[in-house]
């Protein structure tokens, strides 16, 4: 009697990389839709030091990436606004884990990179690389504090968004996200709002 070999799987198994795939991943389909959109951003590093975000005292891990933003559409002006990235985005991040703190030459590359938007190259060497800022990131910022349209009154919006209904810090923030909101559906329209909420679900 002659056995039949049981069958055996694929080795190495099948990849499940997007890439390999060819599946689309939520960051392509949000970056296919901005582009359909005609949406750029232009954008102006700002120090760290000089930024909203700065604060006396600050530990290093308190530092983030900060550019002055404007989100066009088709090259014409649609808003301005502030944009961070926290310090886990500077190039020279590592993460720790069960130690505390960075080596001098680690603190000297993330505060050169939060002042001054550049890759850090070591002591005494000179960098003009640009940190990259990346429109998808700019304009899914954008689009989260866009859910402010979606709400009648401050307080609807308080109560969603976990802010104080009797915060004038809080309605000021609501008033900010709902002016954007306002200006970019002006520029794309509410199916083109509609359609960047939609393609940047999962992102």
């Amino acid at each position: 009697m002659t056995e039949t070999p049981t069958p055996q799987p694929p080795y190495p198994p099948p990849s499940t990389d997007p890439a390999d795939t060819g599946e689309i991943t939520p960051r392509q389909r949000l970056e296919s839709e901005i582009e359909r959109l005609g949406l750029t951003v232009r954008s102006t590093f700002v120090p760290w030091s000089r930024s909203r975000s700065f604060k006396a005292g600050a530990k290093l891990n308190d530092r983030n990436l900060n550019w002055s933003v404007t989100i066009c559409k088709d090259g014409r002006e649609v808003l301005s606004t502030d944009y961070s990235a926290g310090i886990a985005h500077a190039p020279s991040y590592v993460q720790r884990f069960g130690r505390n703190g960075y080596t001098l030459d680690e603190a000297d590359a993330l505060t050169f990179e939060t002042e001054h938007g550049l890759k850090y190259r070591g002591a005494g060497f000179s960098s003009r690389t640009p940190i990259a800022l990346h429109t998808v990131d700019v304009v899914w910022s954008v689009i989260q504090d866009a859910g402010a349209i979606d709400h009648p009154t401050f307080e609807s919006w308080a109560a969603e968004y976990g802010y104080d209904p009797d915060s004038r810090k809080g309605e000021a923030i609501y008033r900010v996200c709902l002016e954007h909101a306002l200006k970019l559906r002006a520029a794309i329209g509410d199916e083109g709002l509609a359609a960047l909420r939609a393609a940047g679900e999962d992102y």
